[in-house]
């Protein structure tokens, strides 16, 4: 996904078409950071590059974003297609564990 904004990420959301949303909200000073970091590396692998579009949000510049999604707990994902919720999943996950919850939307 390009250069995403709290005043710009509804938009960019609803006009990706072909693919799911994957939202990974997490902060640099989250201690499972780098769990979301491998996340995303497993995201961008060739099962899930034409089929997912990512995008980190680390929460201290998105005040907007979780406000709205009521980001309470970190990490968070959250799907979604054209623009519109899907699902999403909060707290410290196993990896192969998150790549099966989007598995489920594709």
């Amino acid at each position: 996904m390009s250069k995403l904004t709290d005043e710009n990420l509804q938009e960019k959301l609803a006009n990706i078409k072909d693919k799911i949303c994957c939202l990974l909200f997490t902060a640099e000073w989250n201690p499972f950071d780098a769990e979301v970091n491998t996340w995303s590396t497993e995201l961008h692998k060739p099962e899930f590059k034409d089929k997912v579009a990512i995008g980190k949000i680390n929460v201290e510049n998105f005040p907007l974003t979780c406000l709205k999604y009521s980001i309470k707990n970190l990490p968070s994902v959250m799907l979604f297609r054209e623009g519109r919720f899907l699902a999403s999943i909060i707290g410290a996950h196993k990896t192969e564990d998150v790549l099966n919850f989007v598995r489920r939307y594709l």
